[in-house]
């Protein structure tokens, strides 16, 4: 856990298959008193194999128990998509054994409008981040800078954001790199950012991004990289489910 970075915000799902390890570092973190458990915003999700509500009580107490944690902060729904646990291709474990009735659960937990989706360069989502805007619902974006290397289920081919010509003239102009001029773009459209790094050096480099800002004819040319509307997940795999929600791109 690269807590000397100034991260706080951890974004976790049974998917990702990584509240087991995150959890460890949290409960060795907060007993060595290194971080405080109100300081950190611990965010993980209802898999899509859960999405009926009698089973959202066992499937969030499976995933606070991982994290070794009392309580999360943020917890979503992964998928409007739902699907059997045996779609996962991961252990599920022991899941929908206890059935249960929700009441007791939903008027327990403070209520949050949260709007986790692709937002990028590429998919600048501006009608559904107005929309979030105006109805007082907080937008957070994954694979702000287009999730380069990737090529997990579900992708399409990568165009390469980071490599765009615009992008690499702002950084220079700023002294900074094509990935922390996205998320600044992002960050000063009011969006939260999500990146994902498995190295320490661009941890460290993903938070700097809190000492400079676009000027407007900058954020402007960055705009004009969204007529391109491309979604890197399409989840293609699951087109025929009654909740797939990518029929009709953002106009």
């Amino acid at each position: 856990m690269h807590w000397p970075s100034g991260y706080r915000h951890f974004d976790c799902a049974f998917n990702y298959q990584n509240e087991n390890e995150i959890g460890a570092a949290f409960d060795k973190a907060i007993k060595s008193r290194k971080v405080r458990r109100d300081d950190l915003f611990i965010a993980t999700k209802l898999t899509s194999h859960c999405n009926d509500p009698k089973y959202v009580r066992e499937d969030f107490d499976i995933s606070k128990n991982r994290l070794k944690v009392d309580y999360v902060d943020l917890y979503l729904v992964h998928s409007p998509m739902s699907i059997k646990k045996e779609q996962t291709g991961l252990n599920a474990q022991n899941y929908l054994n206890k059935p249960e009735d929700p009441e007791a659960f939903f008027n327990n937990v403070d209520h949050a409008d949260v709007r986790k989706v692709e937002c990028h360069a590429y998919l600048p989502q501006n009608k559904l981040v107005d929309f979030c805007k105006q109805n007082w619902i907080a937008v957070t974006a994954y694979a702000p800078i287009g999730c380069p290397g990737y090529t997990g289920q579900g992708q399409v081919s990568n165009p390469g954001l980071l490599d765009e010509p615009v992008l690499k003239i702002i950084s220079e102009k700023y002294h900074k790199t094509p990935a922390q001029i996205l998320l600044r773009w992002l960050i000063q459209r009011d969006i939260g950012v999500l990146p994902k790094s498995i190295h320490k050096d661009r941890l460290k480099e993903n938070f700097e991004v809190f000492d400079f800002k676009l000027n407007s004819d900058d954020m402007q040319k960055i705009n004009e990289l969204g007529a391109r509307n491309h979604r890197l997940f399409t989840h293609a795999s699951r087109k025929e489910s009654p909740n797939y929600p990518f029929h009709k791109e953002d106009e």
